[in-house]
Parts: C-alpha cells; sequence; structure tokens
C-alpha cells in the first residue's frame, strides 16, 4: 500500500513540475530571429515566417527553406575528499544533436495578389538528458513536435496577413536506477503529446506608402488550447496510467 502511494505521489510530482517549470513560451526558430533577441515578428521576412508571423511569408519572391539544428555538450567532473583520507571522484559527459526546425514556402500570383504557401515541422521542446555515477543511471529522450501548414496573403500593397495551423505531437521515455549498498530503485515514465492551434499574423508596411518611412509594424495572435497528454508511469513493479490537460492561454 505504501509503494503504491509513494508511486502516485511520485507521479503527480512529475506532472505538476512539467506544466510548471519547462519554458512553453514558443515563439519561433533560427539563428537570425535568436540573435535579434527574438523581435521578429515585425519583421519576418524568410522561411522561418510561418512560425514567427505567418502574414510576413509574402516577402518572399522565389522558393525558400529553411534548416536549423542544434548541439549539446555536457562536461561534469565530481570530486570528494575528507579528513578520513577517503578521496573519490567520477567524470560524466555526453553530447546530444538534434534537428530543430525545417520548412519550405512557395510563392505565386493569385488575382495579382501575392500568395504564399508553407510548410514546416519544428521541434518545440527537446526532452534529451543524462546522468550516470556508479550508482545511479539516469535517461530521457523525445520531444514535443509541431507540424506547420501555413499561407501568407498580400491584401494590400502595404498590408499582408496570414495564417498557420499547428498540429501538436510528440512522446517522450525517461528511465532512472538507483542500484545502492542498501536498496534498489527503478522507474519507467512514458508521455504521449497531442494538441491543435493556430497563429494569426499581419503585417504593416509603411514603406510601401512612403519610402522614406522604414517602419513594420507585426502583429500575431495565437488561440489557446489544450496540449493533452497520456503519461505511464512504472514504479517497483507497479503501473500508474494518468491523462491530463496542459493550459495554454495568450
Amino acid at each position: 500500500m505504501l509503494r503504491k502511494i509513494l508511486g502516485l505521489a511520485a507521479a503527480l510530482l512529475f506532472i505538476q513540475s512539467l506544466n510548471a517549470e519547462l519554458d512553453w513560451n514558443i515563439t519561433g526558430s533560427g539563428a537570425r530571429a535568436a540573435g535579434m533577441g527574438n523581435a521578429f515578428i515585425g519583421i519576418a521576412d524568410d522561411a522561418t515566417a510561418i512560425n514567427w508571423n505567418p502574414g510576413g511569408l509574402t516577402a518572399l519572391e522565389h522558393f525558400e527553406a529553411s534548416i536549423v539544428g542544434g548541439w549539446v555538450a555536457d562536461i561534469e567532473e565530481n570530486s570528494v575528499e575528507d579528513n578520513a583520507s577517503y578521496e573519490y571522484s567520477e567524470d560524466f559527459s555526453y553530447t546530444h544533436a538534434n534537428l530543430n526546425f525545417i520548412s519550405m514556402a512557395y510563392p505565386m500570383t493569385v488575382r495579382e495578389k501575392k500568395l504564399v504557401l508553407a510548410a514546416a515541422f519544428q521541434k518545440q521542446l527537446d526532452f534529451f538528458s543524462e546522468d550516470e555515477s556508479e550508482t545511479y543511471i539516469y535517461e530521457s529522450k523525445g520531444g514535443v513536435y509541431t507540424a506547420n501548414i501555413g499561407a501568407g496573403y498580400q491584401v494590400l500593397p502595404y498590408l499582408s496577413i496570414g495564417t498557420t495551423a499547428n498540429i501538436w505531437m510528440g512522446e517522450s521515455e525517461s528511465t532512472e536506477e538507483e542500484t545502492g549498498t542498501y536498496d534498489y530503485y527503478f522507474e519507467d515514465n512514458n508521455s504521449n503529446f497531442s494538441g491543435f492551434n493556430l497563429s494569426l499574423g499581419a503585417i504593416f508596411d509603411m514603406s510601401a506608402i512612403k519610402e522614406n518611412i522604414p517602419l513594420k509594424i507585426g502583429l500575431v495572435l495565437k488561440t489557446p488550447f489544450d496540449l493533452d497528454y497520456d503519461y505511464e508511469y512504472y514504479y517497483y513493479g507497479r503501473i500508474l496510467q494518468v491523462r491530463r490537460k496542459l493550459y495554454f492561454r495568450r
């Protein structure tokens, strides 16, 4: 009975930490936007506009594709020494590469107005993590992704609007094992994510009205949605299944 209670408490604690501690303030991707402090909504003039501001897609003159990747390295060195001549040292390191974002956009003309169709795939959250010692092993992998389908349309020479449909999906898996001198501990966690929302955007270009006013104003609205996830928790031979929602209101 005690193990059931401990397992339930650990699972609920994990769920609450997932909701509260992770940064879900997703905006977009790309090294150029990151170099501008993510102040890219008012510009958004390349293929990454599908996630930043779909209204900016009309700035494209030709077919364009984008790809963004990431690489992480972690090196840990630990050592302990006391007055009783006890010495202990341990080193651990790992590297991780991932594909963060890929997109393509194709411009065309419809009734003398520019229309740009685009599609993208983005890794919104990366769960990869590793930790290891003589008595402890932890591994986590997976992520939350979005498949994006969008379009931008030039309503007026100075006004463009756009929309992107975001299909959320993903899964995560983590294992934790501890083999101490007096006890053995093992747990396994699996989660599956799903959701859907829209991104609506517009760009107002003052330079199209008057050349000596190089000003663009961008507006973006992301519809609220529920990110559903199914969570399975394995603890000391017992399985706990939970279905929960993460609420996103913007």
